[in-house]
């Protein structure tokens, strides 16, 4: 038997066939890779009394988690959007202060049921929005942990 280096989590799996069944769509718009992909920066869950909202190209999205580098946010269609698509018209809001982002599509893949998850890298930031981003990380982390 291999290493355990040779393992897969079965959680990261995603049978594009048994997705494509459930929603009765075309899902080879899914990277189907992502979970070759690794995060440089650390995201934290979005919690229901948090007061965060987005919009992505107009369209509002419930948030899955925050970083200071990407959102991770759930699609209603899994068409919506593609992976490695420029968004250049991403509102964020954060206890009531609007950040105007741009970003890019890195994975997208089903959760199981009628959502699915979009993960999204932040670009071309300027220094007051990526701080104001890594203050607030920062303090929910801290908060998390006391």
């Amino acid at each position: 038997m291999g290493s355990n280096e040779d393992k897969v989590d079965a959680s990261e799996v995603v049978d594009l066939a048994e997705l494509e069944k459930v929603s009765g769509t075309d899902n080879s718009y899914i990277n189907e890779d992502f979970t070759d992909k690794s995060r440089d920066s650390y995201r934290l869950p979005a919690q229901e009394d948090d007061a965060i909202a987005v919009t992505v190209d107009g369209e509002n999205h419930e948030m899955l988690d925050i970083g200071s580098r990407g959102l991770g946010i759930y699609l209603t269609r899994g068409d919506a959007l593609k992976v490695d698509d420029s968004v250049h018209n991403i509102v964020l809001e954060l206890n009531g202060e609007k950040l105007q982002l741009a970003g890019r599509v890195v994975h997208i893949s089903g959760d199981g049921a009628d959502k699915f998850l979009c993960g999204i890298e932040l670009v071309d930031m300027d220094e007051k929005t990526e701080q104001t981003l890594l203050t607030f990380v920062q303090d929910r982390r801290k908060n998390a942990f006391e």
